[in-house]
C-alpha cells in the first residue's frame, strides 16, 4: 500500500485511445482525427475545473498526443501527466488503467483517483468530485446497473489498491465478442470487494455525461424528465441499500 498524506487532493485519470483498430469490435467512432479531437475538448474542460488539481492521461495506441500536451501548457499551475504506449495485442480500459497505476507518479502519490474515459466530461462534476472526497472511506464508488451485474465505466472513483487486489487479477474475463465486457468485470471486482468487507458507494445522482459514445458514434443525451428519472430511481436504491439520508 503506498503511503500518501490523508489531504492529498484526488487526482482524475483520463483514459485515451486515439486510434483504433479497424476490426475493434463495439465501435462506431473510429476516425482518428476525430476521436482526438474529442480528447482535446475534454481536456480542455477538465483542466479548467478548478476542482481537478492533479490529472493524468495515459494513451493505448501510441498515438502523437503532442497536441494534447499544448493544451496542458496552457494551464501550468496544474499538475498533469501524460502515459503513451502501444498495446500490441488489443485495446481496453483495463490494460490503460493497469499501465497507469505501474507508471504514474502522480497516482503513486494519491490515495484516491476518479476515471474518466478521456473522451467525456461530466457536467455535474463538482458534485461527483466532492462526493467522492466525502467517501473516502470507499474502495470503489460507481453506479451499478442491471441487478448489479453491470457497472458503469465511464466514470468512477476509487482507490489503487482496489485496481490492483480486484480488477486487474479478472483481467482475462474480459471478452466482449463472449458478451463478457468491461462493465461486467467491472461489477464482479466490485463483489468480490464487497465480500471482503470493502466499501462501495453509490453516488446519489446521475451521472450526466457530456460527449459522444465510441460505441454508437452518438452524444450522451439526457433530458430534464430523464434526469428526473434517474434521480428518482438513484433515490429508491438508495434507500434500498439503506446509504438514504434520513
Amino acid at each position: 500500500m503506498t503511503n500518501t498524506p490523508a489531504n492529498a487532493s484526488t487526482c482524475l485519470l483520463l483514459t485515451a485511445t486515439i486510434k483504433v483498430k479497424e476490426d475493434m469490435v463495439f465501435t462506431t467512432r473510429k476516425d482518428t482525427n476525430t476521436r482526438l479531437n474529442d480528447y482535446k475538448q475534454a481536456l480542455t474542460l477538465w483542466l479548467a475545473h478548478p476542482d481537478i488539481k492533479s490529472l493524468v492521461l495515459v494513451e493505448n495506441s501510441g498515438s502523437d498526443i503532442s497536441e494534447l500536451r499544448e493544451i496542458a501548457n496552457q494551464t501550468p499551475e496544474k499538475n498533469v501527466e501524460f502515459l503513451s504506449f502501444k498495446v500490441p495485442e488489443f485495446d481496453g480500459e483495463m490494460i490503460c488503467l493497469q499501465y497507469a497505476i505501474e507508471h504514474s507518479q502522480l497516482l503513486a502519490r494519491s490515495p484516491q483517483f476518479v476515471k474518466v474515459t478521456g473522451r467525456y466530461f461530466l457536467r455535474n462534476a463538482t458534485d461527483f468530485l466532492h462526493f467522492a472526497d466525502s467517501r473516502r472511506d470507499a474502495a470503489i464508488i460507481c453506479d451499478m446497473l442491471l441487478n448489479l451485474t453491470w457497472a458503469d465505466s465511464r466514470v468512477f472513483a476509487g482507490t489503487t489498491d482496489f485496481l490492483r487486489n480486484y480488477l486487474f487479477p479478472l483481467k482475462e474475463e474480459v471478452n466482449d465478442s463472449q458478451g463478457s465486457n468491461f462493465e461486467h468485470v467491472l461489477a464482479r471486482a466490485v463483489h468480490a470487494c464487497m465480500a471482503n468487507c470493502g466499501a462501495w458507494a453509490e453516488p446519489p445522482f446521475p451521472l450526466e455525461v457530456q460527449g459522444v459514445s465510441g460505441s454508437q458514434d452518438r452524444g450522451w443525451q439526457v433530458s430534464l424528465k430523464d434526469k428526473f428519472k434517474l434521480r428518482i430511481r438513484h433515490n429508491l436504491f438508495a434507500r434500498f441499500l439503506g446509504t438514504a439520508p434520513r
